[in-house]
């Protein structure tokens, strides 16, 4: 059995998931596992049991990392800025880490990250001001994630990469046939 050198620094959760994401980073969603992790920190990997019980709690925290810089919006301010600022931050905050766009695609309609929970209450609560009904609430966080996670995806894969550019692209491609009614309704 191979002997593991001990590390100076104490293992921590936060050491784990940064190493965790230092993994997803170089090999994508697929080869985080948690050998990996251990290997990376230099430990064996029983020991990231006392920290992490599963790879999905270890998903799970990732996400929540990544997440983490998310503030709700101002909630005195118009919702069209809240949904405004809620995707300007969820996509800085992929577009850190666009491999974690599978592990939120693939399990996440029952989401159980406290950080995208987090995300999504923000969202459900400014369209909720917005007027919406419950069930259009999630077909619009729906859609709000789908746009979001799209856009990283195509600024992540060589595309300009300029979350100013993204929006002129979008406005000019998706206004151009709208009326002026839709097309204030979609400047958001």
């Amino acid at each position: 059995m191979e002997r593991r050198r001990r590390s100076a620094e104490p293992l921590t959760l936060e050491r784990i998931v940064e190493a965790a994401l230092v993994e997803l980073d170089a090999s994508g969603a697929d080869g985080v596992s948690l050998r990996g992790v251990a290997r990376r920190l230099g430990v064996h990997v029983t020991s990231l049991y006392n920290h992490v019980p599963s790879k999905p709690a270890l998903l799970d925290a990732m996400v929540d990392r990544a997440l983490s810089g998310i503030t709700p919006p101002d909630p005195h301010a118009p919702w069209q800025e809240r949904v405004r600022t809620l995707a300007v931050d969820f996509y800085q905050a992929l577009a850190a880490h666009p491999a974690l766009i599978p592990v939120l695609a693939s399990e996440r309609g029952r989401p159980t990250s406290p950080g995208l929970f987090a995300v999504m209450e923000a969202a459900l609560t400014c369209l909720s001001d917005a007027g919406l009904s419950p069930s259009h609430q999630v077909s619009a966080f729906r859609g709000f994630l789908a746009m979001v996670m799209g856009l990283v995806i195509t600024h992540t894969r060589g595309a300009e990469s300029t979350l100013e550019a993204a929006e002129l692209a979008w406005r000019e491609a998706g206004m151009a046939g709208l009326s002026t009614e839709r097309q204030a309704l979609m400047a958001l």
